[in-house]
């Protein structure tokens, strides 16, 4: 019973550590009314209802990058 557990933990332990797990994702903000994402500086999402999540995360829910603050550009 020990090795699942301590197989599992491990994982948790390499996902929880930045830089273990491979490249980070950037994080971005989702306005989910207009299905676009941008960055925590732009001045859309100042009085819009957001939520935070990955750039992968938002492009797998068919969200589009603002135009204007063009996140993730550097990808």
């Amino acid at each position: 019973m020990r090795t699942p557990i301590a197989c599992l933990l491990a994982v948790f332990i390499l996902l929880a550590v930045p830089g273990c797990s491979g490249r980070r994702h950037a994080n971005v903000l989702v306005i989910l009314k207009t299905k676009s994402y941008h960055t925590d500086r732009c001045p859309r999402v100042r009085m819009a209802n957001t939520r935070l999540m990955t750039i992968t995360e938002a492009r797998a829910l068919n969200c589009e990058p603002c135009p204007g603050c063009a996140p993730g550009s550097a990808d």
